[in-house]
């Protein structure tokens, strides 16, 4: 699908365990990408959307478009620590994301982290 035509939702993993944000808790450390317009309001489950809510995305080149969507995969994974291979299994739905991908990556869609899997790596750690 077209990440212009989507919603990208995330929690922050760190959801998971701070009480500051207790309603997120189900979603923290999952990603989803959700068809916009959301009619069913999947979208409000998760801290943080991007995607096609925002009129500048949806009317996005689509080179402006692509680097988007792997600006979006770098702040959920580095920022929000987000699993890496949670944030990718569910990307792998965007053409803009899957196609900017190398040939060998395109496929690895791992079922296990397609839940929410809490991801507790801190930059200057080892995975």
């Amino acid at each position: 699908m077209r990440a212009s035509t989507v919603l990208i939702a995330w929690t922050p993993a760190e959801c998971a365990h701070t009480a500051n944000c207790p309603a997120l808790r189900r979603t923290a450390g999952s990603v989803a990408v959700i068809p916009w317009p959301d009619d069913e309001r999947r979208a409000s489950a998760y801290a943080r959307v991007t995607g096609a809510c925002d009129e500048a995305w949806r009317m996005a080149s689509p080179e402006a478009l692509a680097t988007s969507v792997f600006v979006v995969f770098n702040a959920m994974v580095l920022r929000d620590g987000v699993n890496p291979l949670t944030a990718h299994a569910n990307l792998l739905d965007l053409d803009e994301y899957r196609d900017n991908l190398p040939a060998d990556l395109r496929l690895q869609r791992a079922a296990p982290v397609r839940t929410a899997t809490v991801f507790d790596w801190r930059p200057g750690t080892a995975f």
